[in-house]
């Protein structure tokens, strides 16, 4: 991790992290309380301000739990998106300019299943009159909040001018991919990578090149 992060930093000298986790929220488990929710579960928590420094992410990143998810195949990773990109009090800018430098809102995910949402939900029935409600972004948005509307979360994204960058596992790669035509986020600012464990040495790189591809793309666009 360490090396990570420094192979970031000397590519982009300006660059701050933040950090949030989710871990599978079971909705299944919430609708019928007595199969019990899994200890720990939820579907999205900052973890780290933004920082330059390194250490309070790699201090950070240890002590999130991974949790078996519920068996149900799709996980809270499209909360967990929604909620950073409407996170206030992680730090993002609200300006596309800083100091005479051009700001990029850079979100990468990586997971391992497919996503949640308000039309994939896998084997869980949906909360009977449970719709999902605008994140707040002011730490009081929770896991009763049924999953979002996709279309939400890309009018949102592009709203507050994000890029995004899925770092998806081999199995549910092109699942992944299907979900950003179907819902129709723009491939100059939305770019799905398969990442499997043997590709975690080559993470910095990854993402230095989608970094990289992304604001070039970005540029041409304007």
């Amino acid at each position: 991790m360490p090396e990570f992060l420094k192979t970031l930093s000397k590519a982009f000298p300006n660059i701050v992290y933040g950090l949030t986790s989710f871990v599978e929220y079971q909705y299944l488990n919430k609708a019928n309380p007595s199969l019990g929710l899994e200890e720990g579960a939820y579907c999205y928590v900052l973890e780290q301000k933004f920082t330059k420094d390194h250490a309070p992410i790699i201090d950070r990143i240890p002590a999130i739990k991974i949790q078996t998810g519920g068996g149900d195949g799709p996980e809270t990773s499209l909360t967990a998106l929604l909620y950073t990109a409407t996170e206030k009090n992680i730090g993002w800018y609200n300006t596309s300019v800083v100091k005479g430098k051009k700001v990029y809102k850079i979100i990468a995910l990586t997971t391992d299943e497919r996503w949640k949402s308000s039309f994939e939900l896998g084997t869980e029935p949906f909360i009977p009159d449970k719709t999902h409600k605008p994140p707040k972004g002011d730490g009081t948005d929770d896991c009763e909040n049924a999953p979002p509307d996709p279309n939400l979360v890309r009018k949102v994204l592009e709203k507050k001018g994000f890029h995004f960058i899925g770092l998806i596992a081999p199995g549910n790669l092109e699942t992944w991919k299907g979900y950003m035509s179907t819902y129709q986020f723009k491939p100059e600012r939305n770019t799905i990578v398969g990442l499997s464990p043997a590709d975690a040495n080559n993470l910095a790189k990854t993402l230095v090149d989608q970094f990289m591809a992304l604001i070039k793309a970005d540029q041409c666009g304007h």
